[in-house]
């Protein structure tokens, strides 16, 4: 099952919130969909193999997690950087449409935000039909015709 969490970066370390109304002042926040298992295991400090790291709860501060460390244990789900946006960015809502061009804008701010290379918008558009499964067609604007993407929206 897949929850929403708040990924905080504070001077004294990262942390993380299941509560999307608790606040805590940070330098960085990063609001991400991952699996409950994986919170869990940093709940239980059982991350990795030989469980040296220590349990993390939700709202405490630790010195130990970095707001990156924290960002790819609990993004370990996703094998691409396209399905890592998708999950952290997008949600699906039947009816909705929007802009390929505005999807795919901000796919390329999320992966030059990770580091990572793009994909050209054709090869984009394609992985958005054949791997999530999302339809994809020309509607009329009035500025012309514009290709939009039905199904999925994006988390502001």
């Amino acid at each position: 099952m897949m929850t929403y969490i708040t990924i905080v970066d504070t001077p004294y370390g990262a942390t993380y919130l299941t509560d999307p109304s608790e606040v805590i002042p940070a330098a960085r926040v990063q609001i991400i969909r991952t699996r409950l298992d994986y919170l869990n295991a940093i709940k239980a400090g059982a991350v990795t193999k030989d469980g040296t790291r220590p349990p993390l709860l939700p709202g405490k501060v630790n010195s130990y997690f970095t707001f990156e460390l924290l960002l790819r244990l609990l993004r370990c789900s996703a094998s691409s950087i396209e399905e890592q946006f998708m999950i952290d960015k997008t949600f699906q809502k039947p009816g909705a449409k929007i802009p390929l061009s505005v999807l795919y804008d901000e796919y390329t701010r999320y992966c030059e935000l990770n580091s990572r290379p793009y994909l050209p918008v054709k090869k984009f558009g394609k992985v958005l039909r054949d791997v999530f499964g999302l339809e994809k067609r020309q509607t009329s604007s009035p500025r012309g015709h514009v290709t939009c993407v039905f199904g999925v929206e994006v988390i502001d």
